[in-house]
């Protein structure tokens, strides 16, 4: 089963939600078909500066970290160099729930 358009706007409110000191300042979600609809992914972006604080008004330039989402993977592909790493992660059942606390958990840890 493949993530779909709906599940990244429902991931972005659950993040929103349980994030309760609003740790992650900046957010933005990316549906990717690049391999087929069977095999769409969603890349989560987040970064815990304000955006007016990025030097240069560049997303790399913050305290920021990418997250791919594809099939029941969770991984982190980049970041800055002051964020923690983060492990990979099996999605059972392909819940947004847990997806949401995972990525809330690391940007609180931080």
């Amino acid at each position: 089963m493949a993530w779909t358009k709906t599940d990244s706007e429902s991931l972005a409110s659950m993040i929103r939600s349980l994030d309760p000191l609003s740790e992650v300042k900046y957010m933005a979600m990316e549906y990717s078909t690049l391999g087929g609809e069977d095999r769409a992914s969603i890349f989560i972006k987040i970064s815990l500066d304000e955006r007016s604080d990025w030097i240069n008004g560049i997303f790399h330039n913050s305290r920021y970290a990418i997250f791919h989402l594809t099939g029941d993977k969770l991984s982190m592909p980049a970041k800055h160099h002051k964020m923690p790493k983060f492990r990979k992660a099996t999605i059972k059942n392909q819940n947004l729930i847990n997806v949401a606390e995972r990525i809330v958990k690391y940007a609180m840890s931080v």
